[in-house]
């Protein structure tokens, strides 16, 4: 139990006497945000020795997750009371309503906004279908300014591509700007009409041989967290990206940490400190299941969790968190300054930091799955900080992708970026053959042959040699043989498979073979290959997704 960690040791037990006690206020000075719990650090200085309350804390603190310290003296006893209000806090009620309101002025400046940029964007429209129809007049009367019409028409593309990008832009922000607007709308009715909000005080009793001391709480609250997020922006040249890291912070404890320290921390202390032991696992011979009653001792008897070699009770000693944290164990960041995150059902996003990643581009294709290259880069975490699992927005220039999925990269580790489909390629993947060739008079095996065509187009890739020409890396997953019986040949293949280091482990552990496809500007090129599995005459073969 966390509590029996302090440094002054102290038991949960009644006050035996509350006519001294005086209110006293702490306040919070800095929160420790984990995946799904977060540590919320109170203080109050020139604290003398006597009895205190401490109103008004979350419902949800409890003994076993609150931590007090006096620095300059003892803690004589600690008890948590619980207590009802029959309505929610006046003041907490008056600032959402602030806020509301201050959201709905924001939603209706962003309207503006939209409204003003989408008129830009139809009156730029209309000038360009007026100059064209104008130069098919001239150009039908012989009398053709062409330095006049390339450069108006040079205008009218910036022009009108930034029309549409402060569109984009104001389409945003208004999005934004809504969504806050429901957040606060939902906060301030639910705790309009609440009755029976549940809050806790906190009764102490300290001494001291100074003047004044430090009284410290910490509480462990379990509705709030954070996860990581990131915006990736690719340079025009796909040779550089920002990545911006930012923490996407939920809380709903009932109060709002106003101008306090935020760390982030990778921890976890919902898992405990102490792992699970494996547990031994039997196997005997097998017996049939009788129609009725148990089969004891067979293998198909264990429960999942038991074939996974441990119990469902194996971590129920287990701590509910764990106190001490090493170096080296975990990570944690802490916010360059200081933040205000408040109590709401939509989530608050801060940022961590941001950097800018060298990328080395390639374009990539598995046909088989979809019929379209993609834009990827391998970059190198050069900063600090250690990115976490987490989901990206990826952007190319002003212009949204979508979403990837970031895994785990640790400082100078290599990883991959996905940075969206690459338009200005066409795919095409066709069978051209498939059959079942038997045994010859002698043989004794039989033979199931495919065979495949893939073609891809390039219409003006972005990343490119000097000529136009771009490299595709092409990869098909082969069957891969479930018994030693079955053989499978590659027969033919234009061109040949690449044999670089970087695609073995896929090649020897997943069979995915990789063909690197060279594909003229404005032209096509072509991967075809067969592939053969053989087997025994007398069996018959599937395929399976594994």
């Amino acid at each position: 139990m966390w509590i029996a960690a302090l440094l002054s040791a102290v038991t949960f037990f009644p006050v035996q006497s509350l006519a001294d006690e005086q209110p006293l206020e702490l306040s919070i000075d800095a929160v420790t945000l984990y995946r799904n719990s977060a540590m919320v650090h109170r203080q109050a200085k020139g604290v003398v020795g006597g009895s205190y309350v401490v109103a008004g804390l979350p419902g949800e603190v409890t003994d076993d997750r609150t931590r007090v310290r006096f620095v300059g003296g003892h803690v004589i006893s600690v008890e948590l009371a619980e207590r009802v209000l029959e309505h929610a806090p006046v003041e907490r009620i008056r600032a959402l309503e602030t806020a509301r309101q201050a959201a709905r002025r924001d939603v209706r400046i962003a309207r503006d906004e939209v409204a003003l940029s989408s008129g830009s964007v139809e009156y730029l429209t209309r000038l360009v279908v007026e100059e064209g129809e104008a130069w098919s007049r001239e150009r039908g009367q012989g009398r053709v300014d062409t330095e006049r019409w390339r450069a108006n028409r040079v205008w009218f593309e910036t022009a009108l591509g930034q029309a549409r990008e402060d569109r984009r832009g104001a389409q945003d922000r208004l999005r934004e700007a809504e969504r806050r607007f429901a957040e606060f709308d939902a906060e301030w009715t639910r705790l309009s009409g609440a009755g029976g909000v549940i809050v806790k005080d906190l009764h102490v009793r300290v001494v001291t041989d100074q003047a004044s001391g430090r009284l410290e709480v910490d509480t462990q609250l379990p509705s709030a967290g954070w996860e990581p997020l990131y915006d990736l922006r690719t340079a025009g040249d796909a040779t550089s990206v920002d990545l911006a890291y930012r923490a996407r912070i939920h809380q709903r404890t009932g109060e709002d940490w106003n101008d306090v320290r935020v760390l982030l921390s990778t921890a976890q202390p919902e898992l405990g400190a102490q792992g699970p032991d494996p547990i031994a696992r039997w196997v005997d011979l097998y017996v049939p299941r009788p129609e009725r009653g148990l089969v004891a001792g067979s293998v198909d008897s264990m429960a999942p969790a038991e074939k996974a070699g441990y119990w469902d009770d194996a971590t129920a000693d287990a701590a509910p968190y764990a106190e001490a944290q090493q170096e080296g164990l975990s990570v944690r960041f802490e916010l360059p300054s200081r933040e205000t995150v408040e109590s709401r059902e939509g989530p608050t996003s801060v940022l961590v930091g941001r950097t800018q990643l060298s990328v080395t581009p390639e374009y990539y294709c598995a046909p088989a799955a979809t019929q379209a290259v993609w834009l990827r880069g391998r970059a190198t975490n050069g900063g600090d900080w250690t990115l976490l699992p987490g989901e990206a927005s990826v952007f190319f220039g002003a212009d949204y992708l979508g979403r990837a999925n970031l895994g785990l990269v640790q400082p100078g580790q290599e990883f991959m970026l996905h940075l969206g489909v690459a338009d200005a390629f066409e795919v095409q993947r066709r069978q051209v053959n498939d059959k079942s060739e038997g045994p010859g008079f002698f043989g004794s095996q039989r033979a199931q042959v495919e065979e495949w065509s893939i073609e891809l187009k390039n219409h003006g890739a972005l990343i490119a040699d000097a000529d136009g020409s771009a490299s595709v890396i092409v990869q098909e997953a082969l069957p891969r043989p479930g018994d030693d019986r079955i053989e499978v040949v590659v027969e033919d293949e234009r061109p040949k498979r690449s044999l670089d280091e970087r695609w073995r482990v896929e090649w020897d552990d997943r069979s995915i073979r990789t063909w690197i496809v060279r594909v003229p500007s404005g032209s096509s090129a072509k991967l075809e290959y067969r592939v053969s599995v053989r087997y025994p005459k007398n069996e018959q073969i599937y395929v399976d997704a594994r």
